[in-house]
């Protein structure tokens, strides 16, 4: 598994869009919930408006498992890294789920170091149960108002 930059609108929207046809057999066929604030387009608004961003995307054996727009925030609270409505994950094996969020978290905090930010805040669309909670427990982060994890 690892991680790499997408350049390619493309590809990201074949992924968003459901388009992406698995040769290992462990992505899940549909996005549970869509949402425009993971979008290249937001990206791209977010690039316009001064905001640095980086669209990652999370590899299993060269295919295409889960994306991850993170954007820089420079706010009075500090300086952060955010990802609004993501990281979306799209796998059927949970223990393949929780290794996706390990190494995409191993990479973001190296990227907070390279962008001098204080925090990374994480607002996944996913189910607020406790299985989820614990999997953000588990990865360090702490629950944040308005459904934030935050390290």
């Amino acid at each position: 598994m690892n991680i790499k930059y997408i350049q390619d609108k493309k590809e990201w929207d074949k992924f968003l869009n459901n388009k992406v046809v698995s040769t290992e057999k462990v992505i899940t066929t549909e996005i549970e919930q869509k949402t425009f604030l993971h979008s290249w387009q937001w990206g791209l608004f977010n690039y316009q408006l001064g905001i640095r961003n980086h669209q990652l995307g999370i590899y299993y054996k060269d295919e295409l498992i889960g994306v991850a727009l993170v954007l820089k925030i420079i706010a009075k609270r500090g300086t952060f890294l955010f990802i609004p409505h993501g990281p979306i994950i799209k796998v059927k094996i949970e223990k393949l789920k929780v290794k996706s969020y390990e190494l995409l978290l191993n990479f973001l905090k190296n990227l907070v170091r390279q962008e001098n930010c204080s925090f990374i805040r994480i607002s996944p669309i996913l189910e607020d149960n406790e299985k989820n909670q614990e999997l953000f427990k588990k990865l360090g982060f702490k629950s944040a108002p308005a459904k934030n994890y935050k390290l």
